[in-house]
């Protein structure tokens, strides 16, 4: 299936950017495991939302590691290591881009760089929409 959304996680690398990284990678279609996602709950579907499938759903972001996401998950433990394992093929080729640091030469040079790469993604893989959260923290 071709994927239709490009979520860009500033923050992929934390505990919610893991924790939505493995719900969004588990490999297991049971109605049990899409349990507490929103727009996968019984109630929103009778609204008749066109939500994109969770499988549509391309992954990308920033962090401070570029540690693979499964690893990020196992050292983390935010949820039951079977969940995780579920997920592991997915996670385990999903690494953060390394956001702006300090020594780069500037934050302008560093965010044209990046949307670049969000623009390439979008063509290369016929994404419709680009979603960007940011999960970092507010101190400097």
């Amino acid at each position: 299936m071709r994927e239709s959304v490009l979520l860009c996680i500033a923050g992929m690398g934390g505990a919610i950017g893991t924790t939505i990284s493995v719900g969004l990678s588990i490999k297991d279609g049971t109605k049990s495991l899409k349990y507490g996602i929103a727009t996968e709950s019984p109630v929103i579907k009778k609204l008749g939302l066109d939500f994109p499938a969770l499988n549509s759903i391309m992954l990308t972001g920033w962090d401070i590691t570029e540690e693979s996401l499964y690893s990020r998950a196992v050292k983390q433990e935010i949820c039951h290591h079977t969940l995780i394992e579920k997920a592991k093929e997915r996670l385990e080729n999903l690494k953060p881009r390394i956001g702006y640091i300090d020594k780069a030469e500037s934050v302008g040079k560093w965010v044209k760089q990046e949307s670049e790469y969000i623009k390439k993604l979008k063509n290369e893989n016929q994404i419709e929409h680009v979603i960007i959260v940011n999960l970092l923290p507010t101190e400097p």
